[in-house]
């Protein structure tokens, strides 16, 4: 589509520089670019670009030209490779090309120069494997690689040592590494619909979690060294395989505020054998869901009083 600086300005979305008048942001609205108008590269001053939900199927190499960008946004598109231009853009702190066709093999080396980049989006796209480049960005606090077809995560994820959240969620992972668990800065770690089967010992050293989603997986068993996440506040586990939760897993997790356990075969506990002690550890106002029949349930809220417990939420969503 042809457009004149006139034509690009009326349909755009844009914000100037109070100063100066100079356009420093512009999003594109949906509609029928295949390709980014060539106007946008004479933006000098231009600081934010958001083109979403339009065909566009490259990035051109004169993406360079925009030497302030800071935020770069183009999803919902056709993209299929990264330029190797892009890694001129030393600026750039914010990076979204989710919902294109983009695989590892198309970014390109030069990626890594993004030293700057602190949000990287690379969801719904057609990656096999992380591209070696990401594992360079040391300064990256958000990585969002969910909705593709990673089978491993490679241990040189522990480079990303400024990293607070990680999303891999719906990918074909079936083992999470050593080195995940040293990212000692993560506090939001979502993996939701892979493969994965335990959870490493080695979890007890995420000591600035707050939100973990392990939602849909084939975890087996909640380990003791689970009960070291101080910080811990959200827990979502539900539609695993877990039928053990070792008694010292909420120890010290006394600022949990939701945990979703549901859809998963913990056996109910014996009550003539009391109340196991995980389930004495987690805080009783924090809401507690599980698959236990409402019978069983309420009698553990009866006998936990006598343990001057008092669940306030404690329930199975799925009985009415």
């Amino acid at each position: 589509m042809g457009l004149d600086s006139d034509d690009l300005f009326r349909i755009a979305q844009i914000r100037r520089h109070p100063q100066t008048g100079e356009i420093i942001s512009l999003a594109l609205p949906p509609s029928s670019f295949a390709e980014l108008p060539p106007k946008i590269f004479e933006l000098s001053s231009l600081e934010t670009l958001t083109i979403k939900n339009n065909p566009i199927e490259f990035i051109p190499d004169q993406i360079a030209e925009l030497k302030q960008l800071r935020t770069l946004e183009i999803d919902g598109g056709k993209i299929r490779q990264i330029p190797e231009t892009l890694g001129q853009l030393s600026q750039l702190r914010v990076l979204s090309l989710s919902s294109n066709k983009i695989s590892a093999k198309t970014v390109p080396t030069s990626f890594d120069q993004l030293r700057c980049l602190v949000s990287l989006d690379f969801s719904k796209n057609r990656f096999k494997k992380i591209p070696d480049a990401i594992f360079n960005l040391k300064n990256l606090l958000t990585l969002n690689l969910s909705y593709n077809q990673i089978k491993s995560i490679p241990e040189r994820i522990r480079n990303l040592v400024s990293l607070i959240h990680l999303d891999i969620s719906a990918n074909w992972i079936t083992q999470l590494p050593s080195s995940v668990f040293e990212l000692k800065n993560l506090q939001v770690f979502i993996a939701t619909h892979n493969s994965i089967k335990e959870l490493h010992s080695n979890i007890s050293n995420l000591q600035n979690l707050t939100i973990l989603s392990l939602g849909s997986n084939d975890i087996e068993e909640i380990p003791s060294e689970f009960g070291n996440l101080r910080k811990l506040s959200n827990l979502f586990l539900p539609s695993n395989k877990i039928s053990k939760i070792h008694d010292n897993a909420f120890t010290h997790t006394k600022n949990l505020e939701i945990v979703i356990l549901t859809q998963n075969p913990i056996p109910p506990p014996n009550i003539d054998d009391g109340i196991p002690q995980w389930l004495l550890d987690i805080p009783e106002n924090a809401t507690l869901l599980l698959s236990w029949d409402h019978r069983v349930i309420n009698e553990i809220k009866r006998i936990a009083m006598i343990y001057g417990k008092y669940f306030s939420d404690l329930k199975n969503p799925f009985n009415h």
